[in-house]
């Protein structure tokens, strides 16, 4: 069945927006040869064995692909703009469930993360 330009749109910010997640956290982390799979989830046996950062796999980058959808379901703005946006909001909810499991952590202080957002080193 062929898709209609909406589809196709969505399908270009999905994979516009898994390279802008991989590019930000392998450059930024030293993931060493992890590979971006961009295919679809489709619950395959197949896909479990895939390694590499999988993004369609997670439910929450889906519930945030699809929440943005919706917000955006009357008013397209180009690819590259909802792309950035999904990919700063999954990279928040990475941030986020990082510093929530560091709170575990013995030598956790949140005020070592209060300042994040600062430009001083």
């Amino acid at each position: 069945m062929p898709k209609n330009n909406l589809e196709k749109y969505w399908d270009q910010v999905n994979l516009l927006a898994q390279e802008k997640i991989y590019q930000l956290l392998t450059t930024n982390i030293p993931f060493q040869n992890i590979k971006l799979i961009t295919e679809p989830w489709k619950y395959e046996e197949r896909q479990q064995k895939l390694t590499g950062l999988f993004l369609d796999r997670d439910v929450d980058y889906r519930t945030l692909l699809s929440d943005i959808e919706n917000q955006y379901a009357e008013n397209l703005p180009d690819q590259e703009t909802v792309a950035e946006e999904i990919a700063v909001w999954y990279c928040r909810m990475v941030i986020k469930s990082l510093i929530t499991d560091l709170s575990d952590y013995s030598a956790y202080d949140p005020s070592l993360f209060s300042d994040l957002t600062n430009n001083d080193y």
